[in-house]
């Protein structure tokens, strides 16, 4: 946070370290529970007791931690040059009242503000999905996790925020485009959607083939660092459906169908569509167990989505949005914001400023909370809402899917996931 000095006649300023709740739990010498540093760990980083000292003050959510000073009034082009340069002869009290004063906030950190910028504030509402190279979900809760495998951060409204990574997710699927999917002797890459034209023509489960998707190395959810990536289930029958299969696209009479998808390119490997489309369940049932590590880490009152947002690359694929929502059992939704953290932001500044003007002798009013605030402002979501299908056969083969993968899983990297 940044103070102006109450003598300030040359822009100095005093710089005084704050931060909130939500960033100090990532330093891992916060105690979210009790709302303060950990000493003892902060005296084991440094037996000085130097870095313990150094720690920045904790606000609340709502605080103001100074106003925005001349210098950086003028670094960022809100005043000009010689605005703030007065001389020390005649600089009076009056030398700055020329200028706004702009409140600063506590501010947050990158997944607590992401959490606000998609309005993910309340316990028992929704959860955040991100699909990149890593998948990370996160999602208020009234209680912090037990496990160690849920990072136990706070969030920006004063609750908890459980987050747990899965380092396996869209670089699998990278990886497997490009190790199965050949050229055939064109020069031209395959891509995503055509990838994903070819996995849509088999059906949930992939006729028995596991695909255990642990290709990043130090996967953290669960806690296998030493897991590798593994096919399981072959057989000859599998392997001659998986060379049989049509695309949608290939049986159509239209051949403008799908957009963007040749329907006459075949790859060389009659396995890989069916490949793709074992990894993608790989990916979503690994995703499907750290979700539910995350609820059984915060007990039943605890994190309890019924809804994700979903965000990230991988959220624009057709068919991981349904797999995801049959998987999970839970309603899928998409934020048209990119940039959920920077809208985050925005809100958490204009939550503390509005309350600054409530706080104000001419408008005395009751404050509202940061939740309140972001529950008001309007938060683009796209059109679709993808909601889980009810086919009993589609549950019942996602089901026997998820079960085999825990089963092959834990066999071969640990007794249970944690």
């Amino acid at each position: 946070g940044v103070h102006d000095d109450e003598d300030d006649e040359h822009c100095l300023n005093t710089i005084v370290p704050t931060t909130d709740r939500g960033d100090a739990s990532g330093s891992g010498v916060f105690d979210p529970t009790a709302n303060r540093y950990c000493t003892d760990l902060a005296n084991a980083i440094d037996p000085s007791g130097r870095y313990a000292k150094s720690l920045p003050t904790i606000l609340d959510p709502l605080d103001i931690c100074g106003n925005l000073s001349f210098q950086w009034m003028k670094d960022i082009g809100l005043i000009s040059e010689d605005s703030c340069s007065p001389s020390h002869d005649n600089a009076t009290s009056s030398s700055s009242s020329s200028f706004p004063t702009i409140p600063i906030s506590a501010g947050s950190g990158d997944n607590m503000c992401s959490a606000l910028g998609v309005g993910c504030v309340k316990p028992g509402t929704s959860a955040v999905l991100s699909l990149g190279t890593s998948g990370t979900i996160f999602g208020v809760s009234d209680s912090p996790p037990s496990s160690t495998t849920v990072a136990p951060f706070a969030d920006a409204c004063g609750n908890y925020l459980p987050l747990a990574c899965v380092m396996s997710c869209t670089g699998v699927l990278e990886s497997v485009l490009d190790s199965f999917f050949d050229n055939n002797g064109d020069d031209k890459k395959w891509s995503h959607e055509e990838a994903t034209e070819m996995a849509s023509c088999h059906p949930p489960g992939c006729y028995g083939i596991t695909f255990l998707p642990y290709l990043m190395p130090g996967e953290r959810t669960p806690d296998w660092p030493h897991a590798s990536g593994a096919i399981l289930g072959l057989t000859a029958s599998n392997m001659s459906l998986a060379s049989k299969c049509k695309s949608p696209a290939e049986e159509s009479t239209s051949p403008d169908n799908i957009e963007g998808v040749n329907t006459s390119r075949r790859p060389a490997n009659p396995m890989a569509g069916l490949l793709y489309r074992a990894a993608m369940e790989g990916i979503t049932y690994l995703l499907a167990e750290a979700i539910s590590t995350m609820q059984r880490a915060c007990g039943n009152n605890g994190f309890r989505p019924d809804c994700l947002l979903v965000v990230g690359g991988g959220s624009r694929n057709p068919l991981w949005r349904q797999m995801l929502a049959d998987v999970s059992r839970m309603e899928l939704r998409f934020p048209k914001e990119s940039d959920s953290a920077a809208l985050g932001a925005a809100f958490q500044a204009g939550a503390a400023v509005a309350n600054v003007k409530r706080r104000s002798n001419t408008e005395k009013r009751r404050e509202v909370t940061m939740e309140e605030y972001v529950s008001e402002q309007k938060i683009e979501m796209e059109d679709e809402i993808v909601v889980p299908k009810l086919d009993e056969n589609t549950i019942l083969l996602y089901r026997e899917g998820r079960e085999r993968y825990l089963g092959h899983a834990t066999k071969l990297f640990g007794n249970k996931m944690t």
